[in-house]
């Protein structure tokens, strides 16, 4: 399978900003299920942000990441509001680093 083209990561942007991808804590809201716990740590509801960017194992990766530092100050409440919030920011960061390689050591100095 091969990278994503634009239009599959709009859509995919599309379904996560409006609560359409099928995380637990969003099925248990529909009352699809009952328990809307993270199936891997079981310590809290599974939400896009808890899949993406607070679960222990995701986490890690983003602090080892270039790109710790700009989601540090990003709100924790929704991921719809986490990418407003970067977008405000100016972070473009993928669509940056896929025109530009260079980005990312340009944004690393730039957060130095």
């Amino acid at each position: 399978m091969g990278s994503p083209n634009p239009s599959q990561l709009k859509h995919l942007v599309w379904r996560a900003i409006n609560g359409f991808l099928a995380v637990k804590g969003e099925l248990k809201r529909r009352h699809l299920i009952d328990n809307g716990l993270c199936p891997i740590c079981n310590a809290s509801e599974e939400t896009l942000c808890h899949a993406i960017f607070d679960y222990s194992y995701t986490k890690d990766v983003w602090t080892s990441s270039n790109f710790f530092q700009v989601l540090a100050d990003a709100p924790n409440s929704y991921f719809s509001d986490k990418v407003v919030w970067m977008i405000n920011c100016g972070v473009k960061v993928l669509w940056n680093y896929w025109v530009w390689p260079g980005f990312v050591g340009q944004l690393e100095i730039q957060l130095s």
